[in-house]
């Protein structure tokens, strides 16, 4: 008999139903799960193994919209609904984000494998010329990106940023070089406090743009300078 996600709610990872229940999904991603999950970890996702053994996949994002879209996508992998975290900023702002995560489960052992070596966070050379799409560059620029110039009344400068978490310089330098050889863009690298940040040219702005629009969110569209 196929069990239900909702008998499952407050139940112990070790319990058997819940194991049972592990057994009968998939053990892969669907392709656009995968490409999804794969533009998230490019961000600021974190993929984690406490006992190595099944990833998981841990989300916070400020978007309560953002956060319903990602909780339907990896639906079946997610528990407990996404609950709200308020903290307090160091300016003393009061920030809200919400957060959530998926159970621990082999479909997103690829993932983890592909992206960690003992435990550090590293940059497989064929990502790009194997893995990376269109939609995980639009997953990617949604959870991580943003507009060069912070200057809302500048019209002129189209540059745009795509930060990521994790990775040392030589590998973002190398990074830039694939998405501008599989993607004609203009990306190189600059240093951002200490950190690799990429930063794609205002030339490279409307093929950028003809990439994402069809998988940018409307609510996220904002970080690519057009109305949603």
């Amino acid at each position: 008999m196929k069990i239900n996600k909702t008998q499952l709610m407050g139940l112990s990872p070790n319990n058997k139903l819940l194991k049972e229940y592990k057994k009968q999904l998939n053990n892969n991603l669907s392709q656009m799960q995968f490409e999804t999950a794969m533009g998230l970890v490019l961000g600021d996702v974190y993929l984690r193994n406490r006992y190595n053994t099944n990833y998981c996949m841990q989300f916070e994002w400020k978007s309560k919209d953002y956060m319903d879209h990602m909780n339907n996508m990896f639906n079946e992998y997610i528990m407990s609904p996404p609950h709200k975290k308020v903290r307090m900023n160091k300016n003393n702002n009061e920030v809200m984000t919400w957060g959530a995560q998926t159970m621990s489960h082999e479909a997103f052992n690829f993932l983890g494998n592909l992206f960690y070596k003992n435990k550090m966070k590293t940059m497989p050379k064929n990502l790009v010329s194997d893995y990376v799409t269109a939609r995980n560059l639009a997953y990617w620029f949604m959870d991580d990106g943003s507009k060069y110039d912070n200057n809302k009344n500048n019209t002129t400068n189209f540059a745009l940023c795509l930060n990521t978490q994790g990775f040392t310089f030589e590998e973002m330098n190398h990074l830039a070089k694939e998405l501008n050889l599989k993607f004609d863009l203009k990306c190189s690298v600059i240093n951002n406090k200490n950190k690799p940040v990429i930063k794609m040219d205002s030339s490279s702005y409307l093929t950028f743009k003809m990439l994402m629009d069809k998988y940018m969110m409307p609510s996220m569209k904002y970080k690519l300078l057009f109305k949603s």
